[in-house]
């Protein structure tokens, strides 16, 4: 096992990260039901907010830091003052499990994947569910918005990859049918690209527009579970079940590093807004920090 900077260790998995702005802090939601807040300098827990009846599957700061967005198995989607430590709201609307979240770079929407076979826009500013877009036929594991709110990414047990338009819910085109559940998605920051594994060791990036393959590559042992491209888009992390992260170089199409991160499955990554550190979340209880 390599060493990280930091590895905070909770009572259950921890399923997803997001770092404060600043990096000066850690959200990590966990299988506990709850979410910590950690600070990466003093290793200290500053809160531990509560509120969920299930497992937290996504966590994720707004740009101004003072609000946390949460994702449970118990069908709500949660706002939290993290100054306070307290709960500013409850969004609902799924029928069954939430898998996933993503929400636009300017804070202002989310959208949500549930086994319910649907995709669900949320307005953060209004606190209230927008429109709903229907589709799938199984479950939806994982979302993804582009980087110009204008489109949304979903994937799910269906086997397909759905484009969907933020404006008004319809889908707009599909990639597929691919062999397995898509089980992780991620737009480059240009939103150009983005990057998509199906629970195998391989993980292929695609052009949007034309939903072309760009490249492929098999770094790990067992299936990816999630990727994340740096804000500078000039790395694509990826981890899953053999609890490694390879970050490889999207100009020069090579690895740069192999980390030996976790006992257990990692199930998300996320980097810091300098792209100086990165966060990795793991069924072996721990969630760490790695410089890069």
């Amino acid at each position: 096992m390599d060493e990280p900077m930091v590895r905070f260790r909770h009572d259950n998995a921890a399923y997803s990260v997001s770092f404060t702005s600043d990096s000066t802090a850690l959200a990590v939601g966990s299988l506990d039901k709850s979410i910590h807040l950690w600070s990466i300098a003093t290793r200290e827990r500053l809160h531990r907010l509560r509120g969920h009846g299930e497992a937290i599957c996504s966590v994720s700061f707004l740009p101004a830091d003072g609000t946390l967005i949460s994702a449970s198995l118990d069908r709500t989607i949660r706002t939290w003052d993290v100054k306070e430590g307290s709960q500013l709201g409850t969004m609902t609307g799924h029928q069954k499990y939430l898998t996933d979240m993503a929400v636009s770079t300017d804070g202002s929407f989310a959208v949500t994947a549930a086994h319910d076979k649907q995709v669900m826009l949320w307005d953060l500013k209004k606190f209230q569910h927008i429109r709903t877009c229907s589709g799938h036929t199984d479950l939806v594991s994982c979302v993804a918005i582009s980087p110009d709110a204008k489109h949304v990414l979903s994937g799910g047990l269906d086997f397909l990859i759905r484009v969907w338009s933020v404006a008004d819910g319809t889908q707009l085109k599909e990639f597929g049918p691919h062999k397995r559940t898509i089980q992780c998605l991620s737009f480059s920051p240009d939103g150009r690209q983005f990057a998509t594994s199906d629970e195998s060791p391989v993980v292929v990036t695609r052009d949007f527009k034309s939903g072309q393959i760009v490249a492929e590559f098999e770094d790990h042992r067992l299936g990816v579970r999630c990727l994340a491209w740096s804000h500078d888009g000039s790395r694509l992390a990826s981890s899953g079940s053999d609890g490694r992260i390879v970050i490889r170089s999207t100009a020069e199409n090579k690895v740069l590093r192999t980390i030996t991160a976790h006992r257990n499955t990692v199930y998300d990554l996320t980097w810091s807004k300098d792209d100086r550190l990165l966060a990795s979340a793991s069924f072996d209880r721990t969630a760490a920090v790695w410089k890069t």
